[in-house]
């Protein structure tokens, strides 16, 4: 798992420390790391990471536009993408199809709950992983 490369997209340095935290316990070693959508949308194009986890309030441009700038790209359209958020109810993005998130997680959330989906994802997206 430690040659998966996961991409941290949160303005709050807080949370981006909780969940670099979190994913290193599951071996992985390889980050990057975002404050906001135009960021991310830049820096996955370059990097192709294995995995985006994204924040919907963020500054500049909010993940659900971010996350639609991702799945309209050829480079990024199949990286998979988990949403975090704290406001209302986003389980509908994943019924989106391609164009939608991989996952919704609800703030607040567990690490197990965190560990538990990226395994997941991860695991979807290369299955010889």
């Amino acid at each position: 798992m430690n040659t998966k490369r996961i991409a941290i997209v949160d303005d709050d340095p807080n949370i981006r420390f909780f969940l670099e935290e979190s994913l290193r316990s599951m071996g992985v070693e390889q980050f990057l790391f975002a404050e906001d959508g135009a960021q991310i949308l830049d820096l996955a194009k370059k990097e192709l990471p294995d995995l985006i986890i994204m924040d919907v309030g963020m500054p500049s441009m909010n993940g659900l536009t971010t996350l639609r700038h991702l799945k309209e790209a050829p480079e990024t359209k199949e990286i998979p993408v988990m949403i975090i958020s704290g406001r209302g109810n986003f389980s509908h993005l994943t019924e989106l199809g391609p164009n939608g998130a991989a996952a919704v997680l609800p703030k607040p959330f567990s690490h197990r709950q965190l560990v538990s989906e990226s395994m997941r994802l991860l695991s979807a997206a290369c299955p010889a992983a």
